[in-house]
């Protein structure tokens, strides 16, 4: 199992930020289409020294032999029997978006 990833973040004001990140993941047990790769991208908004909003949207396109979840990313993009009833079958792509508010007390 070869997983090269790659990402950047950008500061856009002192309470916003942006980040995009790529994937990719290819199975050696297998032959032919055996390449996933998965594009993240997040934004966080900080309104306060506690309390932030986070919109994150990925994708994941899978080989044919593949079924990798955009919730991987989580797991360093390793696919995981934990994600039962949202794991793609293999070949399929997935489209991912997440909504949030953090507040650290």
């Amino acid at each position: 199992m070869n997983v090269f990833y790659a990402g950047a973040g950008y500061q856009i004001e002192p309470n916003q930020k942006v980040t995009l990140a790529v994937y990719r993941e290819q199975d050696n047990r297998y032959s032919g289409e055996n390449v996933a790769i998965m594009v993240t991208g997040q934004y966080v908004l900080q309104l306060s020294k506690r309390t932030s909003l986070y919109g994150i949207v990925s994708e994941v396109n899978n080989g044919s032999r593949t079924y990798i979840t955009v919730t991987d990313n989580a797991n360093i993009f390793v696919s995981s029997a934990s994600n039962a009833g949202s794991t793609p079958k293999a070949g399929d792509n997935q489209l991912g978006l997440m909504l949030g508010i953090i507040h650290q007390f």
